[in-house]
């Protein structure tokens, strides 16, 4: 036991060692795949070499979400994964729900022109690719009824910068540099009403809490009543503090930022 230590994965060197270690694990555990309904040929093939677990069929069979109450909301609550992004088919349904999320949420808010020029499907596509690639902090996570991405946010420590190239607001968030912070939040519009927003929030808490946050933080737009009514219904409540985003040639919006002490 006297040379046994620590070590944090950042070479090719470890990340393939993992991924070795993860293969002869899964390869000595058929008994519990079946039971998952993971053929055996399956784990003999080429997708036990993937390098995110958790997008496989296999982690969608077994790995799910907060559980809900046997029954509660019928087969909506039904099959649902939480999923780290990490793929390119992630940073793209992603993009897609903020952009939707956007045309739905800031129509009256946002100016038309702006909305139009800028709030592309794949606006946030190379965004949160970057953000994965160079593990900046910024974690993605959505959360997927099966096959079904239904809703996506972003959580991090506390941005001391903006991560959105080519956006022009700033966040004056120096007396919060050891928050956590949801920077990000976004259920797809056809969805809403379901419970998956509510689900995929407290995860994030929870995630953040286990990363060792005490507290966090979520900035919210101030006429979006129903989301300000969320962040309220999960223990978040607004501390005084707030932000202008600017918009070319019309007047800012104003976020309020809500806190909770996880």
């Amino acid at each position: 036991m006297d040379e046994l230590r620590f070590v944090d994965a950042c070479t090719e060197e470890h990340f393939k060692a993992m991924s070795l270690i993860h293969a002869l694990g899964w390869r000595d555990i058929p008994t519990r795949l079946r039971r998952a309904g993971t053929p055996l040929d399956f784990l003999c093939s080429g997708e036990m070499n993937s390098p995110c677990a958790k997008s496989l069929p296999w982690a969608r069979a077994t790995r799910r979400g907060v559980p809900a109450t046997p029954g509660r909301g019928g087969d909506a609550m039904q099959d649902l994964t939480f999923v780290d992004a990490c793929t390119e088919e992630h940073f793209k349904a992603m993009s897609l729900i903020h952009a939707l999320g956007w045309r739905d949420t800031y129509a009256k808010a946002v100016p038309a022109d702006y909305m139009a020029r800028e709030i592309t499907d794949d606006r946030w596509v190379e965004v949160f690719r970057q953000n994965y690639e160079s593990q900046n902090g910024v974690h993605g996570l959505l959360l997927y009824r099966g096959d079904v991405p239904v809703s996506c946010l972003n959580y991090c420590k506390a941005r001391m910068v903006n991560y959105n190239p080519g956006d022009f607001c700033e966040f004056d968030n120096g007396a919060y540099a050891d928050w956590g912070e949801i920077a990000s939040f976004y259920t797809h519009p056809a969805e809403r009403g379901k419970g998956y927003g509510g689900l995929l929030f407290e995860e994030a808490c929870r995630r953040m809490k286990e990363a060792g946050f005490r507290n966090a933080f979520v900035f919210v737009l101030q006429e979006n009543r129903g989301a300000r009514r969320f962040y309220a219904g999960h223990g978040f409540a607004w501390d005084g503090t707030s932000a202008d985003i600017p918009f070319p040639n019309s007047p800012p919006c104003h976020d309020l930022r809500y806190v909770k002490a996880l």
